[in-house]
């Protein structure tokens, strides 16, 4: 049997029709879901994001992230803030949303607040923390790679 014209049509649609199906099975075992669900109330709201953060940048000490054997923490600056510290910590895993983590921040005496680590996925780590302090809202972002044990 000749290979013609024919043959190579044939051949063509059917090499086409697998580079299809196996784009379509690719697909489906794609993790698509946005990095936060209400994306377009975060996009309206970022120049508050930007106010909090030129504040955290108008601290002579800035929030620093520290690690000390097994242990993450924030350090805060509170010889410069005059009043409590609150707000709310994310820990962000840029590689799917249903790692994220999110804390209430409670400092301790010293300024810190302990990161728990023992249950995170080893890879890069973005720390979100939302804080207010004397009724003034800051922002600040630090990042951080989780190794193994």
């Amino acid at each position: 049997m000749k290979f013609h014209w024919g043959h190579g049509i044939a051949l063509f649609y059917c090499t086409f029709a697998a580079c299809m199906f196996f784009a379509l099975f690719k697909s489906f075992s794609f993790d698509n879901s946005l990095v936060v669900d209400n994306y377009y109330e975060e996009d309206i709201n970022y120049q508050q994001i930007r106010n909090q953060r030129a504040n955290s940048r108008s601290l002579i000490q800035s929030v620093a992230l520290h690690k000390s054997d097994n242990l993450r923490f924030i350090s805060f600056p509170i010889e410069e803030l005059d009043g409590e510290i609150s707000g709310k910590v994310q820990l962000y895993r840029p590689e799917s949303q249903r790692y994220d983590q999110y804390y209430d921040l409670q400092v301790d005496g010293e300024g810190k607040f302990i990161i728990p680590t023992q249950n995170l996925l080893v890879g890069r780590w973005k720390v979100k923390v939302k804080w207010s302090c004397s009724e003034r809202d800051y922002y600040d972002e630090l990042e951080f790679y989780h190794a193994a044990k």
